[in-house]
């Protein structure tokens, strides 16, 4: 089994558009996912679908292999009921190729004489198991660890991301009392509130905490502001997934637009960036962005933030490829990263640290794990990487040499696109 995701946007005029509700459930209110096969009703009429997005929607369901499947959304927008049909395409069986949890541990099982049969392995046996495994990914994720000489990052282990930015929030009006802001009953702070930034009459003041729907705490305890005063909360810094690894494979671009285009936002250091809004705190269309350390918690591990400049004053949607940090496997999540290719010398690499535990020494399933290693870096290098970094024409010192970056930079406002 497997999750299967049903997606779908509105659009109006070829731009998402939030609708009033979105369901699954078809014209008849009989069902919402149904099996092709025989019929049967395998998501309830009427489930609700989250929303990830402007304009989009989505539910996930666990599918069997094998069995196709027909959706119904249902739309209801200015009144109106529209329903899309959504076909589901059969998945067929795995492989059968690709390494996972279970079938390393086997090998490795055999390996040290231990039962092939699972359920006869103890408790000690297990994290045995478990231990060497860790230890073989680690060494494969990152060669390094194999050799210093070897280091390498793999293509698969850049997987593409995409943030989603905020709107700033202004519902309602606040009172400010020695750094404490308390928000009518007309509102509700969101709960990025803590990472956002409040401007008020004209000034602009760091959040130090959220506490409570409609109350947040500055940083600058000295400001007092009259009841009944508009204001706006943008926000400037935000999480990024648990998975990220600490760096993006270049700048970052926005969503393609049905009127609009935008120039990459240039990711930048966290030291620039604070140094431009010593003197600019305004919002807009970001153009730089950088990547910081959150605040470490040994609970969560190391997590990384990215903050922009100037804050976004809109939904942005930004899309980009970054580093990854793996995450163990385990009987449910029970796929290493590297698929196919790499089941081989995953493999070779939990028989190569179990024969160094065994024997405390390395021997031939170390090296044949390192040639295996060597091979699939090579084979990685060939398809990912371009053999030219294009054509360096340098004209400088010729008789028509003419600046060929200038005019290049594009910029889009109010439908018009402009030209540095």
């Amino acid at each position: 089994m497997a999750t299967r995701i049903i997606r779908r946007i509105w659009e109006i005029e070829d731009v998402p558009t939030d609708v009033t509700a979105a369901k699954l459930s078809d014209p008849t209110g009989t069902y919402g996912v149904k099996r092709n096969d025989t019929g049967a009703v395998v998501v309830a009429d009427g489930a609700a679908m989250t929303k990830s997005g402007t304009g989009v929607y989505e539910y996930a369901f666990t599918d069997i292999v094998g069995v196709s499947y027909t959706a119904y959304v249902e739309f209801e927008y200015a009144g109106t009921f529209t329903y899309v049909e959504h076909d589901i395409a059969a998945r067929a069986a795995e492989a059968g190729f690709q390494c996972d949890w279970n079938s390393l541990r086997v090998e490795i099982a055999d390996f040290l004489g231990y039962p092939r049969d699972d359920s006869k392995w103890d408790a000690d046996e297990e994290a045995r198991l478990a231990a060497i495994i860790k230890s073989a990914l680690l060494q494969v994720y990152f060669p390094r660890n194999v050799r210093p000489e070897m280091a390498y990052q793999w293509s698969w282990m850049r997987p593409a991301t995409t943030i989603e930015t905020v709107a700033p929030y202004s519902t309602g009006t606040v009172t400010v009392v020695d750094g404490v802001v308390t928000l009518d009953e007309d509102g509700t702070f969101p709960a990025w509130a803590a990472y956002g930034e409040l401007t008020v009459d004209g000034e602009t003041y760091t959040v130090d905490t959220l506490d409570g729907d409609n109350q947040v705490t500055l940083d600058d305890t000295s400001v007092d502001v009259d009841a009944g005063t508009s204001y706006s909360l943008a926000r400037t810094i935000y999480d990024l997934d648990a998975t990220f690894g600490g760096s993006f494979d270049g700048d970052l671009t926005y969503e393609p637009g049905a009127d609009s285009l935008y120039p990459p936002v240039e990711v930048i250091s966290d030291s620039m960036i604070r140094r431009m809004r010593q003197n600019d705190t305004s919002t807009g269309q970001p153009r730089y962005a950088a990547v910081r350390p959150a605040t470490f918690s040994a609970l969560v591990g190391q997590r990384w933030e990215i903050t922009f400049q100037p804050t976004p004053n809109d939904v942005y949607e930004l899309h980009g490829r970054s580093t990854v940090t793996p995450t163990m496997i385990d009987a449910t999540n029970k796929y290493p990263l590297g698929g196919v290719p790499l089941s081989e010398v995953i493999v070779a690499s939990c028989l190569a640290i179990a024969e160094q535990r065994l024997h405390d020494a390395k021997g031939f399933r170390t090296e044949q794990f390192e040639t295996l290693l060597a091979a699939a870096i090579a084979d990685d290098a060939d398809a990912h990487v371009p053999d030219t970094l294009g054509y360096n024409a340098d004209r400088s010192d010729g008789p028509a040499y003419h600046d060929t970056g200038a005019g290049g930079e594009l910029y889009a406002f109010d439908g018009t696109i402009y030209y540095d």
